[in-house]
């Protein structure tokens, strides 16, 4: 597999996870009226 394009799926892998996160912090933020971090279970 070509250096480079394993480089791009990286980047684009972890897009994805950075915007899943997102999307949870904006749906607990919605569900809790608090921010994930804030949470006292973490």
């Amino acid at each position: 597999m070509d250096a480079g394009v394993s480089f791009a799926n990286a980047i684009f892998y972890y897009t994805d996870i950075e915007l899943l996160i997102n999307d949870f912090e904006k749906k607990y933020h919605g569900l809790t009226g608090m921010d994930v971090f804030d949470c006292p279970f973490i």
